[in-house]
């Protein structure tokens, strides 16, 4: 394409000539550069695949589960459900018909694990409120406690 070097493609070759050492200075840069942009990108597309799967698990199993491998299935039965709360990750709440609902928070629940840690915790609201309310003591108090370190921590 250049076989005639004339002064008015004497630019043209410097312009190309420099294009091309821009190309070799800057090429692994702009590689290393895609590559994270790439990565954040199916980092993103794999943390939303997750969340989704999360949102339509089985929350009431996962309860009866965990009912069912610690409290030798006891606990009361209880709608678990999500929602947006205002602070808790979750919480519970006891009807005067005596129905149970536990309401886990979509923002703060945002992991499997997340999930069960806050399941465990609301479990143990549900063993304890019947003795938390006539005693009208802590609902983190040493019944609570107690239940809790079935778990082996504190969720």
């Amino acid at each position: 394409m250049f076989t005639h070097v004339g002064k008015e493609n004497v630019s043209t070759i410097s312009q190309f000539e420099a294009f091309r050492e821009d190309l070799v200075v800057r090429g692994p840069v702009q590689i290393a550069v895609s590559l994270v942009c790439l990565l954040v990108i199916f980092m993103c597309v794999r943390y939303a695949v997750g969340l989704g799967r999360l949102r339509y698990a089985d929350l009431h199993a996962q309860y009866q589960q965990l009912n069912h491998d610690y409290f030798a299935s006891e606990l009361k039965d209880a709608q678990v459900e999500w929602s947006h709360l205002n602070d808790p990750p979750a919480m519970t709440y006891t009807g005067e018909a005596g129905g149970t609902r536990i309401v886990l928070d979509v923002d703060s629940n945002t992991s499997d694990s997340d999930v069960l840690e806050s399941l465990q915790h609301e479990s143990c609201h549900v063993q304890t409120c019947q003795s938390v309310q006539s005693t009208r003591q802590d609902a983190h108090g040493s019944p609570f406690q107690k239940c809790i370190e079935r778990f082996g921590g504190n969720p």
